[in-house]
């Protein structure tokens, strides 16, 4: 059940289990409220219209920087320019990319359940 104190936030990633891992990494965050899950594409939209999160959490995946035109940025802006959305990189190479397409804030995918948590609450 979603308190007003708690930040509601969505997970967005194109690998179920990296979602399915994130909300469980997360579950047990005090002030965090995982309001959904999702893939970056139409469903999305509709959790987002539904649910109002206060942020998103996006893990970019493992081949984010391997697409020469990356679509996923320009799906990234889109929400960026709505909600502060916390983005998870495999590395450092395409941070200036991500940075650009408006993130609040950037982690290395590997980070644990705390820095995540207090990630989530600075943006």
């Amino acid at each position: 059940m979603h308190r007003s104190s708690e930040i509601s936030l969505l997970i967005v990633a194109d690998d179920l289990r990296a979602r399915a891992g994130l909300a469980a990494l997360l579950a047990g965050q005090p002030g965090l409220y995982v309001a959904g899950q999702s893939d970056c594409g139409p469903a999305l939209d509709a959790l987002d219209q539904q649910h109002a999160p206060d942020a998103l959490l996006w893990d970019l995946g493992w081949d984010f920087g391997e697409a020469e035109n990356n679509p996923l940025l320009e799906r990234l802006a889109d929400f960026t320019a709505r909600l502060p959305v916390l983005a998870l990189l495999p590395d450092g190479e395409e941070a200036g990319k991500v940075w650009a397409a408006g993130v609040a804030g950037l982690l290395p995918r590997g980070v644990g359940g705390e820095r995540l948590s207090a990630a989530l609450a600075a943006v």
